[in-house]
């Protein structure tokens, strides 16, 4: 091969390595095990809520993300609560739940589409620290996402018949270790 030759194919690979994701690698975290949760155009068909966005995992219905009105939080008995306190979800079949950022527990979200059965499990008020979130399914790998404004959201992989998930979620930091450990099912966090 001539010396022309070896410095094409250098170009060349060098400009395939340089072209990949840019964000960057996460140490112990496998890239083809990543799920992307991407930011979509909120629906804005339920008007108690402001939706600033929507999110969006593989092939699952976008996820509306926002906070209910004043009004809504009225109704709701809860007189005087701050509208940007509360996190709301909303699905296909309308709210999947509103919380409120709390240090002692896990925000935990089944959404279920409309349907019968959770299709997906959310965890809004990720740490602030968090690089990445790993779904841990019956003790394995499953997947993992980088959070979007501190929520992640991961298809439901489990086949229970009750709709519980017996899975953990961890927070990871920059340096590819865990921050905090959840348990799905109970919606709490793991002291290891």
């Amino acid at each position: 091969m001539s010396r022309r030759a070896v410095l094409v194919v250098l170009a060349l690979f060098l400009l395939a390595a340089c072209s990949g994701s840019s964000e960057p690698a996460i140490p112990g975290l496998d890239p083809g095990d990543e799920v992307e949760l991407v930011e979509v155009e909120p629906d804005p068909s339920d008007d108690s809520f402001v939706w600033s966005h929507a999110l969006q995992v593989e092939d699952l219905p976008p996820v509306n993300v926002g906070h209910p009105t004043a009004q809504f939080l009225e109704d709701a008995a809860r007189v005087g609560a701050d509208p940007e306190d509360h996190l709301c979800f909303g699905d296909a079949s309308g709210t999947g739940g509103c919380s409120v950022e709390d240090p002692e527990a896990p925000s935990i979200t089944g959404l279920n589409f409309g349907g019968p059965d959770v299709m997906a499990w959310s965890w809004d008020f990720v740490p602030d620290d968090a690089v990445a979130v790993r779904f841990i399914d019956q003790d394995r790998v499953t997947s993992w996402q980088r959070p979007i404004e501190r929520t992640v959201i991961f298809p439901d992989t489990v086949e229970d018949p009750d709709g519980r998930c017996p899975c953990r979620l961890d927070a990871i930091g920059e340096d590819g270790g865990v921050i905090i450990s959840v348990d799905v099912d109970a919606s709490s966090y793991i002291d290891d």
